[in-house]
């Protein structure tokens, strides 16, 4: 995967789960044509993505399996929230707002 020079790691890293995303669609189809899971199903799905990552930092050298292992876990989560819907604490949605002035892309 090739990113700008410019992006930053928070845009490198939303670039790499949404890689990963288009990856997993392909391969199981998008969550809801696939038959949807529930939360419970996602939660174990990640849970299973999490041991590859720790196996992948422990068995195969460290870092960058594990790295690669964690944006998996990341783009799973995704899909969930895909599914599911996504919900913010409400503190988080203040806090934001009193500390950006913004919260309409935060509230929707």
């Amino acid at each position: 995967m090739e990113t700008d020079n410019q992006s930053t790691p928070f845009e490198k890293a939303m670039a790499g789960i949404a890689v990963e995303r288009q990856y997993q669609n392909l391969k199981w189809g998008s969550p809801n044509a696939s038959g949807p899971h529930s939360v419970a199903e996602w939660l174990l799905i990640i849970e299973s993505e999490l041991a590859e990552a720790k196996d992948g930092w422990v068995d195969h050298g460290g870092e960058r399996r594990a790295l690669e292992e964690l944006v998996q876990v990341a783009a799973v989560a995704v899909a969930a929230l895909e599914q599911h819907g996504v919900y913010h604490e409400q503190k988080h949605l203040n806090y934001l707002f009193e500390n950006t002035g913004d919260s309409d892309d935060y509230r929707k």
